[in-house]
């Protein structure tokens, strides 16, 4: 009997454990980045814009639905060293070009990115901090390389696709040769690139006895509570044998 004391005394903490898992893992599902706006066509590597000193590039898109924007991804391949490259969401003017306001900003190194001769181009940028989108307002993915020197051989190429008509009908490919003070549209080509966030939800309506919109944890933890209760049983079973052996 004093064996199966012995063993027993661990639950609680065995229990504890579980309960954190009940919490965090449901929470971590339910709250999973999605993809929303995107473009992505196949073959990849059609068209090529180099980025660098002065030479900026971005493309626009319009958000589909109300949601916040926690990491893009582009479809990048550098030569040598391009230097630090900035990537940031940004609003737009009434002609429907990048605007300067920037909504989100993140700087990597140039040198982490694919290199050209690396088959798989895609680089997923995290946003520090996220921003929230407005359902059907254009945006623009701005993307920067000022240390990056071509004619040194130090540039980056965000890829694309040479559609003719704009195949992505929400936005389109945007240059400026004077880093950004100026753009020019060209409603012809589309760079490839993806938006991943979260649903905003939608607000609760004010005043006393309006409408909430819960999470039903009851249906997120279920799984794992049939599961903990297998665990536990099972060791329970295992020990008893063990102490009455």
């Amino acid at each position: 009997m004093n064996k199966l004391l012995k063993h027993t005394r661990f639950f609680p903490f065995l229990l504890v454990i579980l309960s954190l898992l009940f919490v965090a893992l449901p929470i971590g599902i339910a709250y999973a980045a999605q993809l929303f706006e995107h473009y992505n066509p196949d073959p990849h590597r059609t068209t090529g814009i180099t980025i660098y000193k002065n030479y900026w590039s971005a493309q626009t898109f319009t958000a589909e639905s109300a949601h916040s924007v926690t990491s893009i991804r582009l479809y990048f391949e550098r030569t040598g060293d391009p230097g630090n490259v900035t990537v940031s969401i940004q609003g737009t003017d009434g002609g429907g070009q990048p605007d300067g306001t920037e909504l989100a900003s993140e700087t990597i190194e140039g040198i982490t990115l694919p290199d050209l001769r690396d088959p798989i181009g895609w680089t997923e940028i995290l946003f520090t901090t996220p921003c929230n989108l407005t359902k059907d307002k254009k945006y623009a993915i701005v993307v920067r390389a000022p240390s990056a020197d071509v004619n040194q051989g130090f540039n980056l190429t965000w890829r694309g696709y040479h559609d003719g008509d704009g195949a992505y009908s929400g936005g389109n490919y945007e240059k400026s040769n004077d880093s950004g003070l100026n753009w020019v549209s060209d409603i012809n080509d589309d760079l490839e690139f993806e938006v991943y966030g979260e649903e905003t939800p939608p607000p609760a309506p004010a005043g006393v006895g309006g409408e909430v919109y819960p999470v039903n944890r009851i249906t997120l933890v279920a799984p794992w509570i049939t599961l903990a209760a297998a665990i536990i049983a099972g060791g329970v079973f295992l020990i008893s044998r063990k102490a009455y052996r």
